[in-house]
C-alpha cells in the first residue's frame, strides 16, 4: 500500500510506503485511527506540507459537544509562510508592532511586562491595500497549571504574540490556502482551560455533612485523638487547585469501587464539569456533594447486602 503526498510545481511526488504511514502513524499521529490518518495525509496532500519536516502536525483536542477527543491540524509558522510564499501572489509583510495599554504602537518592545498586542501586515498581489491583523496578548497568552504564562511566553512574549498576529495575517491574506489551518502559537492558548482547570472563588458549602471513610484531611497533631472528617470541612478546603484535584482523586478512587465511571462522568457532567472545560469552585463543591451522596448511598446497599451474603 502507498500513499503519495502530490506537490505543486516540477517538484516529484512523494510515495509513502505502509511502513512509511506506520511510522507517521507510530511517531507523528501516534494514537489516530485509520481514517484519521487518511484524513491527515489528504490535508498535507491538499496543503502541500511536509509532516516529517514539521509543518504540519495532529492535535487532539476535547470536544464537549461531542464528548470525545477530536482531531484537528495545526502547524508552526513556518508552515503558513511555506503556503503563502507558494500561492505566487504573497509580497511580504511589515514588521511587527506592538503597543501597551496606552495603544500607541512601537518598532520594538523594550519593556519588561508583555506588549498589550501586536500587528503586522501582509501584502498580496492584486490587492490595493495590505491586510493587517492584530492579536491580543490576553487572548493568545499560553498558561501553566498554576495560571502563568508558560516557559516561552514568559521569556519572549512581544515573538510569540508578534506570530500569533503574523498567522491571523497570513491566514486573512490567503484564506483559500489557510482556511482550517493554524498554527501552533495561536492555538497553544486552547489548553489554557485544560491546564489551568479550576477557577477558585469562596462559597459557603451546598450539601449536609456526612462522615467520610476516605476524605482527604489534614494530619492531626501528635496524641490528639483522630476526628472524622465532614462533607462541610471538605468543601470548606476547596480553596486551591491543589487541593480540589486531591479530593477529586481519592474521591474517585473510592467511588469507583462500588459505581461504574459512566457514573462518576454523568454527575460530574451535571454539575456542569466538562473534560477540557475550565470549572469554577462552584460547580467542583457541587460535583463533589453529588459524588460524596452517591458514594454513602453504595456503601450503604453494600453493608445491607453483606448480611444476606453471610446468610446465604
Amino acid at each position: 500500500m502507498t500513499e503519495e503526498l502530490t506537490t505543486r510545481g516540477n517538484e516529484a511526488p512523494l510515495t509513502m510506503t505502509r511502513q512509511q504511514i506506520e511510522l507517521l502513524k507510530d511517531t507523528i499521529c501516534r494514537g489516530a485511527t485509520d481514517n484519521e490518518l487518511r484524513l491527515f495525509i489528504e490535508v498535507c496532500r491538499r496543503k502541500n506540507l511536509d509532516p516529517f519536516g514539521r509543518q504540519i502536525h495532529p492535535v487532539k483536542r476535547w470536544d464537549p459537544a461531542l464528548r470525545r477527543d477530536v482531531m484537528t491540524f495545526q502547524t508552526a509558522i513556518d508552515g503558513s509562510r511555506v503556503i503563502a510564499e507558494r500561492s505566487g501572489k504573497y509580497e511580504g509583510q511589515s514588521p511587527a508592532q506592538y503597543c501597551g495599554l496606552d495603544g500607541k504602537w512601537c518598532d520594538v518592545w523594550l519593556e519588561k511586562t508583555p506588549p498589550a498586542a501586536a500587528k503586522v501586515a501582509v501584502w498580496r498581489a492584486g490587492w490595493r491595500e495590505p491586510v493587517v491583523a492584530v492579536a491580543l496578548y490576553t487572548e493568545y497568552v499560553q498558561k501553566n497549571r498554576d495560571g502563568d504564562p508558560n516557559a516561552m511566553w514568559k521569556k519572549m512574549p512581544a515573538l510569540m504574540l508578534a506570530k500569533c498576529a503574523e498567522a491571523l495575517a497570513l491566514r486573512k491574506a490567503f484564506p483559500e490556502d489557510l482556511s482550517g489551518i493554524y498554527t501552533d502559537d495561536e492555538m497553544g492558548q486552547a489548553d489554557n482551560e485544560r491546564s489551568a482547570a479550576v477557577e477558585v472563588e469562596p462559597t459557603p458549602p451546598q450539601a449536609e455533612p456526612a462522615p467520610a471513610p476516605s476524605a482527604p484531611q489534614e494530619s492531626p497533631e501528635p496524641d490528639a485523638a483522630p476526628q472524622s472528617v465532614t462533607l462541610e470541612e471538605i468543601l470548606a478546603g476547596f480553596t486551591s487547585v491543589e487541593k480540589i484535584d486531591k479530593a477529586f482523586t481519592l474521591m474517585k478512587t473510592e467511588f469507583l469501587r462500588y459505581r461504574p465511571v459512566e457514573v462518576y462522568d454523568q454527575i460530574l457532567a451535571g454539575s456542569g464539569i466538562f473534560p477540557g472545560q475550565k470549572r469554577t469552585a462552584n460547580q467542583c463543591k457541587k460535583a463533589f456533594a453529588g459524588l460524596w451522596q452517591a458514594y454513602q448511598t453504595a456503601l450503604a446497599e453494600a453493608a445491607a447486602a453483606a448480611p444476606a451474603e453471610a446468610e446465604a
